[in-house]
């Protein structure tokens, strides 16, 4: 869910894993990203897999909605998209 806010956006998410699996010893890490209507990338949240869901992720920033034309969750050490929207 993509939220308008006085101050700015707010983000809030649930990722379900396709695998199943989470490597002890490297777990899989994401970013969420937006682009604004300039083509400015701007990460707003990052975070690891730790089982095989993540509940309840919430982020924001300062940018206004209206500006906001896409965001996309990447894998962070490659920067290549799982998933990606507009807004």
């Amino acid at each position: 869910r993509v939220s308008a806010k006085r101050w700015g956006t707010q983000f809030s998410w649930n990722c379900i894993y396709g695998n199943g699996e989470v490597s002890a010893s490297k777990p899989q890490s994401y970013d969420l990203v937006i682009t604004d209507a300039a083509g400015v990338a701007t990460t707003v949240a990052s975070w690891s897999q730790a089982g095989t869901s993540a509940k309840g992720l919430v982020a924001s920033t300062g940018i206004p909605m209206s500006k906001i034309k896409t965001l996309e969750v990447q894998y962070a050490d490659t920067h290549a998209p799982v998933v990606r929207g507009t807004v």
